[in-house]
């Protein structure tokens, strides 16, 4: 069977930046260490973590500018396949029941853990991996005890509390309980109810997740999103290129120049004021009306070049922010075979529809 080397590409990436990561921070662990990597930061909260929501936007627009009848109909039908993979994979399996990667996790023994407390009553280490998130889920667990009445505990209760708000508050050392005490307290009362098998849900109230096999959801999803967005791509990168070269941008160009060519002396030289009012209003009230229409008109001509006539910036773009983001999770998150079960879970599925000629979505990649 021939193998083109564009699929052959495709679907090494993932796998061999996942490697590449892994032998980054075996060989060089020092210098990585200094790496800040924050978990809730702007590019992982808006980007990443709604990844799927980014890649479908942009795709599909992609696919409508570029793409004919046919292959939007085939696009629909594999899109549609991976997003409930996706779905069943890092969302709910079903209404009420935890995530694929959840279930894999609970039964391999891990759980959801409440321990706030070490022995000696400062904050456990593992008890999150961020002082942000510590002080998220300390104050969850609080909002949640304050919420709650008990007859049998109370006195449990208030001290737990207490405690609680001592880790709040860096200056209160006034703990009045044994830390293993308020931490069986906690996790009994959060557990009543049912065991806690989301890790949504367990975030939710304050906890976090320990022991088991957690395969990396980055992975998954960032493998899911380069393979989808390789694989359209393969469909109307062609038409795309070409068009993003027949165009002309001179347009785009003037108007930059017209950035650098507005300031009081070419004013001045240009205009040639014959009073005081021009001469002031040449020299400090046309420059920045001027600049700020100057700007917004750049500004539009970009959006109109990006967005409207070559949307494959945008997937590009997309493409190699995903890139960047894998890496880094094969650097500094999880252990390799928690981020190799990740990529597996998603080659399971995108492998067969892109990669897979003999499967019911014929020639996919041949159009």
């Amino acid at each position: 069977m021939k193998f083109p080397y564009y699929k052959l590409c495709v679907l090494l990436l993932c796998p061999a930046t996942l490697v590449f990561g892994n032998l980054l921070s075996f060989f060089f662990p020092n210098h990585l260490q200094s790496l800040q990597i924050n978990k809730d930061g702007w590019l992982n909260s808006i980007f990443v973590k709604n990844g799927w929501f980014w890649n479908s936007i942009v795709g599909w627009w992609c696919i409508l500018r570029y793409g004919d009848f046919q292959i939007n109909r085939q696009s629909l039908i594999r899109y549609s396949i991976l997003t409930i993979w996706w779905y069943i994979f890092t969302q709910a399996l079903w209404f009420g029941i935890a995530p694929i990667m959840d279930l894999v996790f609970t039964y391999t023994g891990g759980h959801c853990d409440f321990t706030v407390f070490d022995s000696n009553g400062n904050l456990a280490d593992d008890f999150h991996d961020s002082i942000a998130r510590r002080l998220k889920s300390l104050k969850r667990i609080l909002f949640t005890l304050k919420n709650i009445t008990m007859e049998n505990d109370e006195d449990l209760l208030k001290k737990s509390m207490s405690d609680i708000s001592c880790a709040l508050n860096e200056k209160c050392f006034n703990r009045t309980s044994s830390p293993q005490d308020i931490n069986n307290f906690i996790r009994k009362t959060f557990a009543q109810d049912a065991p806690l098998l989301g890790s949504a849900q367990c975030r939710s109230l304050g906890g976090y997740w320990i022991g088991g096999h957690d395969p990396s959801g980055h992975v998954f999803l960032i493998t899911l999103m380069i393979m989808y967005s390789f694989g359209e791509l393969r469909l109307f990168g062609g038409k795309a290129l070409q068009r993003l070269k027949k165009k002309k941008y001179t347009g785009l160009l003037i108007t930059s120049l017209k950035l650098f060519d507005n300031g009081p002396i070419w004013n001045l030289i240009n205009n040639k004021p014959k009073n005081i009012k021009s001469f002031l209003m040449s020299a400090f009230i046309l420059p920045p009306f001027t600049v700020v229409k100057d700007i917004v008109k750049f500004l539009g001509q970009i959006l109109k070049i990006v967005v409207w006539q070559n949307p494959i910036i945008l997937l590009i773009s997309l493409l190699g922010m995903w890139w960047w983001s894998f890496l880094i999770t094969s650097i500094v998150f999880h252990t390799f075979t928690e981020q190799l079960s990740g990529l597996l879970f998603a080659y399971i599925v995108a492998g067969i529809i892109y990669w897979n000629d003999h499967w019911f979505i014929h020639n996919a990649m041949n159009q």
